[in-house]
């Protein structure tokens, strides 16, 4: 391969691994909640995940709670090794679960006010989880609820809902559709919308985004999004824009008179952090590093500690191999890159001689710019 044509490769890679570190320092996963905890066990006490203060809570005046199923859910191609949570509520009595979001990580300080709370005006938050009806019938009510505080669990079974509670994503009461509700214990900034999707024992991938705008807040409720790209506003099973706005730092799961299935709860501020990976590519690409995949070719004087030989181009160093990596070779492999050769440079780089031929080398010959 000709010599200005790899210096342009070696350069765009540079800048791609540059703005994609960019834009991950610009997302983070403020919480996650796998739900992969003992099966049958409550989920009460439990305390995995990150991104929390302490365990998930309850009310002592209730004795049902969230359990955990023995298996996971499985949303399309994605399948979470681990458990899931059941919520159940017993004799007309609703089964609530709280937890308290940590808003004093410096990762996720952008996004606090000065309440110490998440809410603050010109920020985005995403939320998303996986869940169904796990009941034969939509027979009540269950989901997700936002909490901005929370009230005193010995003398509320609902954390005092009517002066905490913000927001509700789920199922509501007396409901058909899914949907997305501002709580606020009758104030007038109360209101809901529902989307077209029936209620039902189909699980769904449900992603809700949050924009705080000055002293409102606009909510949009995507079901099933294509996780290749953020879905856009127009794509809304529904939509509710100019609310009372709000801050928060609980998050209470729970139904009353049914059960849901719900799993991998995830609050982030982008659409890539909340929304689970559903390609193997993708996935790989998550794990192995932001280059998996990419192939790569390096000067031939860049060492790398495998069978390749590092001869700057002389005849002298045909056969010389690096005992280890350099930390050039080092790095791409560390981000996923695949080195598949090396190729010709002016001979040493061009430093054997003031009158040397730019771009020839006695082991490759000349490379000419395309």
């Amino acid at each position: 391969m000709k010599l200005l044509l790899i210096e342009r490769i070696i350069v765009s890679l540079v800048l791609l691994l540059s703005v994609l570190g960019s834009r991950r320092a610009q997302a983070a996963l403020i919480a996650y909640e796998p739900f992969d905890y003992p099966p049958s066990s409550n989920l009460s006490s439990n305390s995995g995940g990150s991104g929390w203060v302490g365990s998930w809570i309850y009310s002592p005046l209730i004795s049902n709670h969230g359990t955990i199923n023995p298996t996971n859910l499985i949303y399309g191609k994605p399948s979470y090794a681990g458990s899931s949570l059941r919520t159940a509520a017993v004799n007309g009595i609703d089964n609530r679960d709280f937890r308290k979001l940590d808003t004093t990580n410096a990762t996720v300080a952008p996004w606090v006010d000065a309440a110490g709370k998440f809410g603050k005006s010109g920020t985005t938050l995403w939320f998303a989880f996986l869940a169904r009806l796990a009941t034969s019938s939509n027979s009540g009510n269950g989901g997700v609820h936002l909490y901005d505080g929370l009230g005193d669990l010995t003398l509320s079974n609902d954390g005092d809902k009517a002066n905490h509670e913000r927001m509700f994503m789920g199922d509501r009461a007396s409901g058909t559709f899914w949907f997305i509700g501002r709580t606020c214990g009758g104030c007038p900034c109360g209101v809901f919308a529902e989307s077209t999707n029936t209620v039902n024992g189909t699980l769904h991938l449900f992603a809700y985004r949050y924009d705080f705008i000055g002293t409102n807040v606009d909510v949009r409720l995507f079901i099933d999004p294509p996780l290749m790209n953020m879905p856009l506003n127009a794509s809304a099973a529904a939509t509710l824009t100019g609310l009372c706005g709000f801050d928060f730092d609980w998050v209470e799961v729970g139904s009353g008179s049914e059960s849901l299935d719900i799993d991998e709860l995830r609050i982030a501020t982008s659409f890539a952090e909340a929304a689970p990976l559903d390609v193997p590519k993708l996935a790989a690409f998550a794990k192995n590093g932001v280059m998996h995949g990419i192939p790569v070719l390096l000067k031939d004087n860049i060492d790398t500690g495998d069978k390749m030989a590092t001869s700057a181009g002389s005849l002298a160093l045909e056969h010389s191999r690096a005992a280890k990596d350099s930390a050039v070779a080092a790095s791409l492999r560390a981000a996923g890159a695949l080195i598949l050769g090396k190729t010709n440079l002016s001979e040493w780089a061009n430093i054997r001689s003031s009158h040397s031929i730019s771009g020839w080398s006695g082991r490759g010959g000349l490379t000419r710019d395309p």
